[in-house]
């Protein structure tokens, strides 16, 4: 049963792969440093509101602190 000629797959061997000649090595690779983009006009007008808006909710919020502190006295 296992002999049968049918049930017999063919074999082959493995490609051989041959190296005609080695390339010489690259020289080490080092990207390169790229620099941020400076930020524009607008975004830096952007980040100065941010910086109003929350120093104006700290100083508001510490006349609230204040002022409840100085009112249960």
């Amino acid at each position: 049963m296992f002999d049968s000629p049918d049930l017999v797959t063919p074999t082959s061997t493995s490609p051989i792969v041959r190296v005609e000649s080695i390339p010489e090595p690259v020289a080490a690779f080092v990207p390169e440093v790229e620099e941020p983009p400076l930020p524009t006009v607008e975004r830096q007008k952007r980040g100065v509101l941010y910086v109003r808006v929350l120093a104006a909710l700290g100083i508001g919020l510490t006349l609230v602190f204040l002022w409840q502190m100085l009112t249960k006295l």
